[in-house]
C-alpha cells in the first residue's frame, strides 16, 4: 500500500463524498486503504486518539489523515506522488505535509476553501513550518511520529504532531497539494479548553531540567 487514508466520521453521506473524490482522483482501492473511524452519534475517538488509532492500523507508506469536508481536487495521487518525491529530495528527514501551516509567525496555504479559491501564499514549495492545520496531514510512517496520549479533544493536533516530529529530529513542511475544504475550521465552546490543556502539557515538555552525569558533571536543559 502506498497510502492509508484515514477519517474520523460524523456523517456517513459526507464521507462517501470525501472517498469519491480522493478514488476520482486515482486513489484505487488497489493501491490505498481507507479506514474511517466511527463517531456517529457519539465521539468514540478525538482528534488525538483517532489519529493514533489509524497511525497504528495503517498499511500505507504514507497516512492521509484528512477531514470528511475535503475534497481531493482540482489535484490528485499523481500530484500528490510529485509533491512528496520533491519533498524527499529536499529533505528526508520530514514526517508531517500539509495544505496550511505557520513559519516565524507567517502563515501559509495552498488550498480552496470557503474563504477564498485556489490560495497560494507559500514564496516556494515545499516550504518548513512549525505547525499544520488538521484539515489535511501526510504522515511518513517510516517515521514513526504520532499525536501525544496525554491530550484530547479536536484542536491543536496538527501542532502537537509537528512538535512531537521536531522533538524526533524531523521537519514538517506545507507542500503544493492543492484540494478543496469545505468549511471553515469552528471555534467551539471547547476550543479555550483544549488550548489550555496544550499550553499545559508543552509548557511542561518543555520545562528546565538538570540532568546529574559522571563525576558530578551537569547538563542544564
Amino acid at each position: 500500500m502506498r497510502y492509508t487514508i484515514g477519517t474520523l466520521v460524523t456523517n456517513w453521506d459526507e464521507y462517501d463524498e470525501m472517498q469519491k473524490s480522493f478514488l476520482k482522483a486515482g486513489f484505487s482501492q488497489r493501491e490505498c486503504q481507507y479506514l474511517p473511524l466511527n463517531n456517529v452519534g457519539e465521539n468514540n475517538f478525538d482528534l488525538y486518539s483517532g489519529g493514533n488509532t489509524i497511525l497504528s492500523q495503517a498499511l500505507g507508506d504514507y497516512v492521509i489523515l484528512v477531514h470528511q469536508d475535503v475534497r481531493c481536487a482540482p489535484d490528485g495521487i499523481d500530484k500528490l506522488d510529485q509533491c512528496l518525491a520533491s519533498l524527499e529530495a529536499h529533505d528526508p528527514s520530514w514526517a508531517v505535509a500539509g495544505n496550511a501551516g505557520e513559519y516565524a509567525g507567517n502563515w501559509f496555504v495552498r488550498i480552496t476553501d470557503s474563504y477564498a479559491p485556489n490560495q497560494s501564499t507559500a514564496p516556494s514549495y515545499p516550504h518548513i513550518v512549525q505547525m499544520l492545520d488538521g484539515n489535511i496531514l501526510i504522515v511518513k510512517r517510516s517515521t514513526n511520529v504520532s499525536f501525544s496520549r496525554d491530550l484530547t479533544g479536536f484542536h491543536y493536533y496538527g501542532w502537537d504532531l509537528c512538535l512531537n516530529a521536531d522533538i524526533r529530529g524531523y521537519n514538517s513542511y506545507i507542500i503544493n497539494f492543492h484540494i478543496t475544504h469545505k468549511n471553515k475550521g469552528t471555534a467551539d465552546p471547547q476550543f479555550p479548553f483544549c488550548k489550555d490543556a496544550f499550553t499545559a502539557k508543552w509548557k511542561h515538555a518543555f520545562r528546565s531540567r538538570t540532568i546529574g552525569a559522571f563525576a558530578c558533571d551537569f547538563v542544564r536543559l
